[in-house]
């Protein structure tokens, strides 16, 4: 499983559109992750989203992102998580541990709309109550 982010510096960058850099992470199970960095200066947003797929990216963790460019993305079968910020280092290892929906991670103003791009995930208590006993529908 990899994922890609686009970066400014040592940072996620603010805004996904207008991003030349974006780094390709992939988790290793003997290893914490590997980096690879992406120079897209002279790359379409078409390119770029074909260059993600062939290098078998399943994620990409943004800043804001334009719905147009959000729609090819997801088109092409890659989820979408927007509307993050903070260190690039910091956002991989939130991904990793699944701590990246803590507030410090969202870009000011958009908790609501990054709760609401969460993918929707069932949780293991689905359908029992606190007490462990199978709810009733």
């Amino acid at each position: 499983m990899k994922f890609a982010i686009p970066v400014w510096g040592e940072f996620l960058s603010t805004v996904c559109d207008f991003c030349d850099t974006w780094v390709i992470v992939e988790p290793h199970a003997r290893e914490p992750y590997r980096c690879e960095y992406m120079d897209f200066k002279s790359v379409g947003f078409i390119g770029r989203i074909e260059i993600l797929k062939s290098k078998d990216v399943t994620v990409l963790l943004c800043g804001a992102i334009s719905k147009a460019l959000e729609h090819w993305v997801r088109a092409a079968g890659i989820e979408v998580i927007p509307y993050l910020r903070g260190k690039t280092e910091d956002i991989v290892d939130a991904y990793l541990q699944d701590r990246l929906y803590e507030a410090r991670y969202f870009l000011p103003g958009c908790r609501r709309h990054a709760l609401n791009a969460r993918p929707k995930r069932r949780s293991p208590a689905h359908g029992v109550s606190r007490k462990g006993k199978e709810k009733s529908r």
